[in-house]
């Protein structure tokens, strides 16, 4: 995937103090929407490694960010 996903689709979901328990069920949810990124703010408890596991979970169905 690549930034001219997102030139189609402008719009970036951010999570916040999201738990690790979660991820697998909201990514199906985000993927299902069509959104093409999301962004995991660096002051989420384990954001690393919470942003890893995002990825590993979204594939190639997202473009993973870190944020502020």
């Amino acid at each position: 995937m690549d930034i001219r996903h997102f030139k189609n689709l402008p719009l970036m979901g951010i999570l916040r103090g999201i738990k690790e328990d979660v991820i697998e069920p909201l990514m199906e949810i985000v993927i299902s929407s069509g959104l093409k990124t999301m962004e995991i703010t660096m002051n989420t408890k384990n954001a690393s490694k919470l942003i890893r596991k995002t990825s590993k979970v979204a594939g190639k169905h997202l473009i993973i960010g870190a944020g502020t």
